[in-house]
């Protein structure tokens, strides 16, 4: 959180004072129309401390449910010579990247999405396939959401953060060689390197039962608006209003919160954090 008295996030340049716009993720506004599809939506990402734009995919089901999926725009990963905007932000070096060392007090932590999705950049001077990372792809690295379009619930979504700190030969320890079994590899990084730490993955997913509950909502609205001309209209209104409330309230209960799943950077190697890890 910015100091007392802040006028703006320390991410941001303090000419720049931009709202603080969006949603949490999880609930949009009623009636998505094709201006969504056109324009997106925007979210409040809390890691990145800003607003940033989803962009949309495509059409998709789930359990029978029609969802329109979106992801993270790649212009709010770019930087200032491909979206001069992003400025505000301190991002003039590379895309897919973004600096947060102001944010948390000087030290040189850099967020990405997992694996450099949209910031090959950085995966190729890590080294590639040749640091045994495997290449990033949307389908498993990117950040989405899939949206009921008429009541605007998020019922399946995916965010994947990648934390990584920028090493320079004076990050060196001072231990001996032989006492830091990767102070020789840290020796042979090139200048301005991200060295990635862990990604993370928190998902939900609506269960087939929330489902049901959602199509039972329009049938009913359907109904109504049909065997009541008039007032059907403004009975399936608030069913559809109150719906979304209900559902929502319901699908914190019953989504499949994986919640976050640290994925450790070792010896060249993502993989799953479990107990027996130091």
């Amino acid at each position: 959180p910015p100091r007392s008295g802040a006028r703006a996030l320390l991410v941001m340049r303090p000419e720049w004072v931009p709202p603080r716009s969006g949603t949490d993720g999880t609930l949009y506004r009623m009636h998505l129309g094709d201006k969504a599809k056109k324009e997106g939506l925007m979210i409040y990402e809390d890691q990145l401390k800003r607003t940033v734009n989803l962009e949309y995919v495509k059409d998709e089901e789930l359990h029978g449910v029609k969802l329109w999926r979106y992801h993270l725009n790649p212009n709010d990963m770019a930087n200032t010579t491909v979206n001069p905007a992003n400025d505000q932000y301190y991002m003039t070096t590379q895309p897919g990247v973004a600096p947060m060392t102001l944010a948390v007090n000087g030290v040189p932590v850099w967020l990405s999405m997992a694996h450099f999705l949209g910031g090959e950049y950085w995966y190729e001077k890590l080294g590639g396939e040749a640091s045994n990372i495997s290449p990033p792809n949307a389908e498993d690295h990117d950040i989405d959401v899939r949206v009921e379009p008429f009541t605007g619930v998020g019922l399946d979504g995916r965010k994947r953060i990648q934390l990584n700190l920028m090493l320079n030969s004076n990050h060196e320890p001072t231990a001996a060689p032989g006492n830091c079994s990767w102070t020789k590899r840290c020796g042979k990084l090139p200048a301005n390197m991200l060295y990635p730490v862990f990604w993370a993955q928190e998902e939900a997913t609506a269960d087939e039962k929330t489902c049901d509950q959602l199509k039972t909502l329009f049938s009913i609205a359907s109904a109504l608006t049909s065997i009541f001309p008039i007032g059907g209209y403004t009975l399936g209104f608030l069913a559809l209003i109150l719906g979304p409330y209900i559902i929502s309230l319901n699908t914190r209960r019953t989504h499949n919160w994986v919640g976050w799943q640290p994925k450790i950077f070792d010896s060249g190697l993502y993989k799953p954090l479990d107990d027996s890890d130091p």
